[in-house]
């Protein structure tokens, strides 16, 4: 679905594990990716896992999910690694387009 459904240069925020479906079977980029290689990549991790918790804290607030250029969420709701998110359904700024048995994916609202 997420191959069909979202662009193939789209930006994803996901969990870091290393085999996350969205990089290795849908072949989106991620945020995070594995940890480890952020930090043999020289990408500091810390600035990406804090703009994660604010959008866990407060999914409204995108001004740093924006600078980075995140356009899709995927969250694992029954297993949450470090994407914890849950919009509330009347949401200005995320769209739930996907929901299966492993994942949800959101899509970024942006302002007009």
């Amino acid at each position: 679905l997420i191959r069909e459904m979202t662009p193939p240069k789209s930006i994803w925020l996901t969990d870091s594990f290393h085999d996350h479906p969205v990089m290795t079977l849908a072949g989106r980029q991620s945020l995070f990716g594995y940890l480890g290689w952020l930090n043999s990549h020289s990408l500091e991790p810390k600035d990406r896992l804090s703009m994660a918790r604010k959008l866990e804290y407060d999914p409204e607030y995108t001004k740093w999910a924006d600078e980075f250029g995140v356009q899709y969420i995927a969250s694992h709701p029954k297993n949450p690694a470090e994407v914890k998110f849950n919009p509330k359904p009347n949401s200005t700024k995320w769209t739930e387009i996907i929901r299966s048995g492993a994942f949800r994916v959101w899509k970024r609202i942006y302002d007009i």
